[in-house]
């Protein structure tokens, strides 16, 4: 077997061209991929780590809403309450303000039957003394007078 020398040449100008593409060429592309490789990572780890943040803020957001919730719907009940307080007071008040009414109707009317009883009572009394008077023809004395007043208010007071 025979090498030509123009193979043996090509050998050696294929082995000097790879060792000056691996010097010049190969190293800084790998050192390039290597830098991109790190940058990728570095990424990921940071997007890892803002998905996580995310989480988080997912997480207290709901917690802050649920307590909001919460605060809402307790806020709801005092409000609620204290509504049904004021209108228990408010119709606690009016039936108190209605018992005095009719308290005070009542009084009232108790006030106005003894003024009508008492003027009832001067009325016979005078209608009395001016019958008696006719009947016996005569102005009757105090004594009299008083006599027989208290005998028909008496018997006034019977017929009720």
């Amino acid at each position: 077997m025979h090498v030509s020398p123009e193979l043996i040449w090509s050998f050696i100008n294929f082995f000097f061209f790879v060792a000056v593409l691996g010097k010049f060429f190969w190293r800084p592309v790998m050192e390039l991929l290597d830098r991109r490789r790190e940058e990728i990572e570095a990424n990921l780890a940071a997007a890892e780590r803002a998905r996580e943040e995310a989480a988080r803020s997912e997480a207290e957001y709901r917690q802050r809403l649920a307590a909001a919730q919460r605060e809402a719907q307790s806020i709801l009940e005092r409000a609620t309450q204290l509504a049904e307080e004021e209108r228990q007071q408010r119709l606690e008040a009016a039936r108190r303000e209605a018992e005095q009414l009719l308290e005070r109707a009542r009084a009232t009317i108790e006030r106005e039957k003894e003024q009508a009883i008492a003027a009832l009572r001067r009325e016979v009394a005078d209608l009395t003394l001016l019958a008696t008077e006719r009947v016996l023809g005569r102005a009757l004395d105090a004594e009299d007078q008083r006599r027989l007043v208290a005998e028909a208010v008496e018997e006034v007071a019977n017929l009720r």
